[in-house]
């Protein structure tokens, strides 16, 4: 009974890497697995987003469209005016003041973070007095950082339809 399992010192017995080795390196190996996979039909073939149910959106019906490929933050007047606002902060963090020349030898990646997301009023993009300097750390823990801004919006959706 106590042999039973997985012992230290054996072969893991789900190790494909021979396998993988064989279509890398023979060439005949892979001519044959290759042929196999002729006439195979592909798992999401003829599938669309309006297959899923939870109603995929992209593009201008997305929540975070702006136009383009990021919108209007991957355009050179947003950068130019990011740097503004980082020399506008003295290229420091506006919550916890840290900032490069502390003689840590390592250096804070300082970004700038919209104090009204982006996707929530663009008429804000562009505005300075909606703008702060923060490090990565802080920027994370703001509550409309990433996926926190989604969770927040699901929220207030569910408490609305109620």
């Amino acid at each position: 009974m106590k042999n039973m399992g997985f012992q230290p010192g054996h072969e893991p017995f789900n190790d494909f890497s021979h396998i993988h080795n064989l279509q890398r390196n023979c060439p005949e190996y892979r001519k044959k697995w290759l042929e196999s996979k002729k006439g195979q039909t592909p798992w999401n073939k003829g599938l669309t987003k309006n297959f899923y149910k939870n109603g995929i959106k992209s593009g201008k019906d997305h929540g975070n469209w702006c136009g383009g490929a990021y919108g209007p933050v991957s355009t050179a007047a947003y950068k130019a005016l990011t740097k503004k606002i980082l020399k506008r902060d003295n290229y420091t963090c506006q919550e916890c003041g840290d900032h490069n020349y502390k003689g840590r030898g390592s250096s804070i990646k300082l970004e700038v973070h919209h104090v009204v997301a982006v996707s929530e009023d663009h008429s804000l993009v562009f505005e300075p007095s909606n703008l702060i300097t923060l490090c990565k750390k802080c920027h994370i823990a703001t509550d409309n950082y990433g996926v926190k801004l989604i969770n927040k919006r699901r929220k207030l959706s569910k408490n609305q339809s109620r």
